[in-house]
């Protein structure tokens, strides 16, 4: 059964002048539209809305598609993409996750509620406008990476642990990885290997709750994550991936740093350690004098562990575009924080800019930090 479907019939009337006079010529083109409606709030902001698979496919839409999306008089471009892979930065998506086939909408790296007002209850339509231009440049990007570590060719490039360095960071400070305590598969047992290794004593975990990480304490009682849990030297909570709209979350891992015993090595992660682990990590790496080039080079680095993209290939270099410089530009814009579908992404001018002055400047003014606090903080991370 198909929903809320419709065909409208536009009608465009043209006029063509030549040396004989004018002419006046009609065209009967149609537009397949798609009627959606929010039925409940789903994960990280997210809403699920009331159709299927099918229901986009009837329109002509499949994944890799812009979409025109109208609500309330308003028309915004959307992406169309399959488990949460390759979405363009700072932009409104449908996504079909195929493990429950549902179809959510969201706004990746901010909130679609404050963008659009859009809540439970609410109807828009959806029509086709075309392939998005990144999509057919990104095919490792798309895959979702692989689970398997003989996918891999290193254990580096599997569990995607490496110190953070950059500027004057002190190379023993602070680790990044993938996570320790995700047993989906068994990345988790080379990042713990990794933490033993390197000594790490104190942990912020961005991807789950102090409870769920209990659960996976029972099942793994013995690994030496496990340990630093049951030491109370692990600290927890589900971060946002829409790090810069949430300023009291950038305040919470600022803390847990400058809270970190001296001495400590510190491990810091999410589910995978690419995107929230990122874009911290470019927090950190900034407030210790990192170029935006090295912050630039290292968030790659981790998309190319995960999704074995080549180290500047025109895929490394447009995923560059698509996601790291649009974040890096509203660290250095926050006033479109609220606002990121109307940045016009084709004129915004992308500055490799100086990023512990533009980041300092934004911990002042967005996260409300006073100088002295960054102050300390800069003299932690630089040892």
């Amino acid at each position: 059964m198909k929903f809320g479907i419709r065909t409208i019939a536009v009608i465009v009337i043209a006029a063509a002048v030549c040396s004989t006079g004018t002419y006046v010529f009609l065209c009967n083109s149609s537009e397949k539209t798609l009627t959606a409606t929010v039925t409940e709030s789903g994960y990280f902001g997210s809403l699920t809305l009331d159709i299927g698979i099918d229901d986009l496919h009837s329109i002509g839409a499949d994944y890799g598609h812009d979409l025109n999306l109208t609500y309330k008089g308003i028309q915004k471009t959307c992406f169309f993409a399959k488990d949460w892979d390759g979405i363009p930065a700072c932009m409104i998506f449908i996504n079909h996750t195929t493990v429950t086939d549902t179809i959510d909408i969201s706004l990746y790296n901010g909130d679609i509620t404050k963008e659009l007002g859009l809540k439970v209850g609410d109807t828009f339509t959806l029509s086709v406008k075309g392939i998005n231009k990144y999509y057919p440049l990104i095919p490792n990007y798309l895959t979702g990476g692989s689970a398997n570590r003989e996918d891999y060719s290193t254990d580096v490039q599997y569990g995607n642990y490496r110190p953070l360095t950059g500027g004057g960071l002190d190379s023993g400070l602070i680790f990044r990885s993938s996570s320790p305590f995700s047993d989906d598969d068994d990345r988790y047992k080379y990042v713990d290997n990794y933490y033993k290794d390197n000594n790490i004593q104190y942990i912020i975990a961005l991807d789950k709750t102090e409870e769920q990480i209990a659960e996976f304490v029972e099942r793994h009682p013995d690994t030496d994550s496990s340990k630093l849990f049951k030491e109370g030297k692990v600290h927890a909570f589900l971060a946002s991936p829409a790090v810069t709209s949430h300023p009291e979350e950038i305040r919470k891992v600022l803390d847990l740093i400058m809270s970190a015993p001296a001495g400590d090595s510190i491990g810091i992660f999410c589910e995978c350690g690419k995107d929230r682990t990122g874009q911290y990590a470019a927090i950190i790496q900034a407030l210790a004098g990192a170029s935006y080039d090295e912050i630039r080079a290292d968030f790659l680095l981790s998309l190319c562990n995960y999704y074995s993209i080549k180290e500047g290939s025109q895929e490394y270099e447009v995923i560059g575009e698509m996601y790291f410089d649009r974040v890096m530009y509203i660290f250095e814009h926050p006033e479109n924080i609220d606002r990121l579908t109307d940045i016009d992404w084709e004129s915004a001018v992308i500055n490799h800019y100086d990023a512990e002055q533009v980041l300092t400047q934004f911990m002042i003014d967005h996260v409300g930090l006073d100088q002295g606090y960054i102050d300390a903080l800069k003299l932690k991370l630089r040892g």
